[in-house]
């Protein structure tokens, strides 16, 4: 779900979109929201519409659950089990 938190005491839904598995953690940048989805790998999430959320990409994380993610610049870091942490190039967000 994406929320519109301006006014903190009211939170209102906007928009929201499916993925797959079991979302774990979310990681936004640059218009696109990043989420770690357990089994479901990394998921990519354009944002910059918030009523209209829409998944543009994945990346598997192949035997091995995606627990968290964070961005920085052009690189997303996934920790992925026993594999531990994946280092993802984003700066071009929907061609993973």
């Amino acid at each position: 779900m994406v929320a519109d938190v301006s006014d903190p005491a009211a939170p209102q839904v906007v928009g929201e979109t499916v993925v797959p598995d079991q979302p774990q953690v979310i990681a936004a940048s640059g218009g696109y929201a990043y989420v770690a989805d357990w089994r479901g790998g990394l998921r990519v999430v354009d944002v910059s519409d918030p009523a209209a959320p829409i998944e543009v990409a994945f990346l598997d994380t192949p035997g091995q659950v995606a627990r968290d993610v964070a961005v920085s610049g052009s690189y997303a870091y996934v920790t992925a089990g026993y594999n531990g942490l994946l280092v993802i190039d984003v700066s071009t967000p929907s061609a993973r």
